[in-house]
């Protein structure tokens, strides 16, 4: 498997990140309607986040991603890309996470995009957290796997 993407203005590396960059990701990036004030929950390489970016030149992106080796992949890969200045990398739990207000910007985001497996009943979930981050006219794009334990216990 190939360690590094290379997209027109950045670069992906995904060693050590177990959400490898693939066809979907790419193309969830391709089709998002972006906006200004963009969140990317489970951020995984930060392909999604940078993509926006690449995009969506006037957007301020926030990336995270429960965890630690996504996180530290993603803040790799922002922090080498010419979008370092527009894009927050952090790790935290959607649940506990508070958007960060950057000068005149509002908190609140306009463009959710959220790539990642889920067991059902965290769907729900999911969808009733980050709705606390929505503006008033807002776009939301969730792809998710959904898992299902089949372990006996």
């Amino acid at each position: 498997m190939k360690d590094r993407f290379s997209f027109r203005q950045f670069d992906v590396v995904q060693e050590g990140c177990a959400m490898k960059v693939g066809t979907d990701g790419v193309l969830l990036g391709s089709w998002a309607n972006g906006g200004h004030r963009i969140l990317d929950v489970g951020c995984g390489t930060g392909l999604i986040a940078l993509m926006m970016a690449q995009r969506f030149p006037a957007a301020d992106i926030d990336a995270i991603d429960i965890d630690h080796d996504a996180f530290e992949t993603a803040h790799r890969n922002v922090e080498q890309s010419p979008f370092s200045d527009r894009i927050i990398v952090a790790r935290a739990k959607v649940q506990e996470w508070q958007p960060i207000h950057r000068g005149d910007r509002p908190g609140a985001k306009d463009f959710i995009a959220a790539f990642m497996m889920l067991r059902p009943y965290r769907f729900m979930t999911l969808l009733y957290v980050i709705r606390r981050f929505l503006s008033t006219r807002y776009n939301v794009l969730i792809i998710s796997v959904l898992w299902h334990d089949t372990r006996k216990r």
